[in-house]
């Protein structure tokens, strides 16, 4: 049996521990005190648990959807992509196959669009990093060096005097 990735042996040993550092007289008003911590943690859990549920359904109500309205709106919206993701398919054929043409000039081979291989997260976070990439050389002082980072403090000309 194990509780907490500590076993039987172990907790022998933590036993034997206690009784040597509390002693054998105030070993039995330890156990009581640490029943009544391991209750108050377990009644403050239960309240934050009970709070959250709250928060969540009269958010639930005030937006007048549940958590099934919301999985039915992202499974909507990923069929739509997929019908975007099957036109663009479609139409970037059509271009690649317009422009296979044997006159010996040379064109760029048309990427086919696949919504399919990434969750929206995924292209977020791609987003997310691209922009990142592309602000980072105008905060090192690129096209508009009077333009400061949001991150950075401003500071103050003055110095405190020390007296």
């Amino acid at each position: 049996m194990q509780m907490l990735g500590i076993g039987i042996p172990e907790l022998l040993v933590i036993f034997l521990i206690a009784i040597l550092v509390v002693g054998p007289d105030r070993l039995p008003e330890l156990a009581a005190d640490m029943a009544r911590w391991i209750r108050q943690a377990r009644a403050y859990g239960q309240h934050l648990t009970r709070d959250f549920s709250e928060v969540v359904t009269e958010i639930e109500k005030e937006a007048g959807t549940t958590r099934d309205d919301w999985k039915e709106i992202a499974n909507v919206v990923g069929i739509k992509t997929n019908e975007v993701a099957k036109e663009l398919n479609e139409v970037a054929a059509d271009v690649e196959a317009a422009t296979r043409a044997d006159d010996g000039v040379a064109r760029p081979k048309v990427l086919a669009f696949d919504a399919t291989s990434r969750s929206p997260a995924e292209l977020a976070a791609e987003d997310d990093e691209e922009a990142a990439a592309e602000a980072a050389p105008a905060a090192e002082g690129g096209s508009d060096a009077t333009e400061k980072p949001w991150y950075v403090p401003e500071r103050s000309g003055r110095r405190r005097s020390s007296e």
